[in-house]
């Protein structure tokens, strides 16, 4: 089985697209919906998902979408590293307290948290991935 994630960013020119856009007025009720529609039409005709190649009708169309090249984490450790970055820039603006070299677990905890909340977003079951 091959599985891949893909971030997709579509961008509308919402001030223009009504006037660029074929039967725009007739189809959709809003740039979110339009929005909506691209993204499941983006694996057929609008976007090579594989290559990330954009399709720039920003100009033409009042619209463009593209793949973003995002790394999503998919075990523990890559879950570590955005936490732990994290709470490093949270203890150098002192917002939670330094605990190197204490027995305060605050860090720790905290990191748990994010790598949780990371897992959820990301779609990942944290529970198997810390086995």
């Amino acid at each position: 089985m091959i599985k891949v994630k893909v971030v997709l960013e579509v961008v509308v020119d919402d001030k223009n697209i009504i006037n660029l856009y074929p039967n725009y007025r007739f189809n959709w009720n809003s740039p979110e919906e339009f929005i909506q529609s691209r993204i499941l039409d983006a694996g057929t005709q609008d976007i090579n998902i594989v290559t990330g190649e954009p399709q720039k009708h920003l100009e033409a169309f009042g619209y463009s979408m593209k793949a973003l090249d995002l790394k999503i984490p998919d075990n523990i450790d890559d879950l570590n590293e955005i936490s732990n970055d994290i709470v490093s820039r949270l203890v150098s603006e002192d917002l939670i307290p330094d605990c190197t070299d204490t027995d305060d677990q605050t860090e720790f905890e905290i990191q748990d948290v994010i790598n949780e909340k990371l897992a959820e977003l990301f779609g990942l079951d944290y529970e198997n991935l810390q086995e």
